[in-house]
């Protein structure tokens, strides 16, 4: 069985947990975005709101323009 793919926006957020040294557990904690709504976004199955990618944006240490930017560059992979 394969494995999910993660979205563009999953990976970006990823990217920023990894240079954070938190993982998704944490990044709910710390955003109060429950993780139901994390997996969504992760796997594309819910497009984060403004505020949503503000307080993950928050908890991540980095401007909201720094995870779309990243978004856009996985996009293509």
């Amino acid at each position: 069985k394969h494995k999910k793919q993660l979205s563009p926006l999953g990976k970006a957020i990823n990217h920023f947990m990894i240079l954070e040294s938190i993982s998704w557990y944490r990044l709910s904690m710390l955003s109060g975005v429950t993780e139901s709504s994390l997996t969504k976004i992760k796997y594309n199955r819910a497009s984060p709101t403004l505020y949503t990618l503000e307080r993950l944006a928050r908890a991540l240490n980095v401007k909201v323009s720094d995870i779309i930017l990243k978004s856009e560059s996985l996009t293509g992979e």
